[in-house]
């Protein structure tokens, strides 16, 4: 607590509140396909290497036009002082043309290197896009498991707090004794950082589906995927908003 509190500069005597941010509705499995193409467009490296590949595309094209001839007009206006010889405006027009006859190859040679270039970053984007999709469906399913576990945990917890509760009962009534009690309290912290545990990885593992996805904050937009998210059991447990 302490440490969060020096990081935004508040007062050592601040009362920090502390809560679990609500996870948004996780796709179906049904929706995966239509996230696989936005996730290949949004990530920053796919952008990068579409840029880079135009850009060696185009430089191509340069090297190759300075093997073509050039026609080209040429105009001149002229304003002198008049004489005898020599009128006072004068305009003349002409064509130009240009045939590049032996350069020693470094044009053709250049064109070649870019071309290969240009070559080798599509290759490393289709890869790319390969890679982004079985991200999409390997962190999908690790997702799906992060939910299984947390529901494990509440349950776990459920089942530890009723248990520490008939041994409180059994011990006020003599009927246990006070190591049966200490021992069912344990159990109940072990159960409530377990599902801190599991809570915790959940969180993290959304945040890294967000990166893969190459979406903004998921915490600004709480349901990025259109559906209203359910998180009552989250709030209601303890030890998830801890004071």
């Amino acid at each position: 607590q302490l440490q969060l509190t020096l990081l935004p500069q508040l007062p050592l005597n601040s009362r920090l509140e502390l809560q679990t941010p609500e996870l948004p509705r996780m796709p179906d499995e049904s929706e995966l396909v239509a996230l696989r193409a936005p996730a290949r467009q949004r990530r920053p490296d796919v952008q990068r290497l579409s840029f880079n590949y135009k850009s060696a595309q185009e430089t191509a094209s340069a090297e190759k036009a300075e093997l073509s001839p050039n026609l080209s007009l040429q105009m001149e206006y002229l304003r002198q002082n008049s004489t005898a010889l020599r009128p006072e405006q004068q305009f003349t027009a002409g064509l130009v043309l240009e045939i590049p006859l032996f350069d020693s190859g470094r044009s053709q040679s250049r064109c070649q290197q870019w071309l290969e270039q240009a070559r080798q970053l599509e290759e490393q984007q289709r890869q790319l896009e390969r890679q982004i999709t079985l991200e999409v469906e390997s962190h999908w399913r690790r997702l799906q498991v992060g939910q299984q576990q947390l529901q494990s945990a509440r349950l776990q917890l459920e089942a530890a707090r009723e248990s520490e509760r008939v041994a409180a009962l059994r011990y006020r009534h003599g009927l246990a004794n006070q190591l049966e009690w200490l021992d069912a309290q344990r159990q109940l912290s072990l159960a409530r950082a377990g599902q801190a545990t599991a809570q915790y990885r959940l969180h993290f593992d959304f945040v890294r589906w967000q990166v893969i996805l190459g979406q903004d904050d998921p915490w600004m937009n709480p349901n990025p995927f259109g559906e209203p998210g359910n998180d009552e059991d989250t709030r209601q447990e303890e030890g998830l908003s801890p004071r």
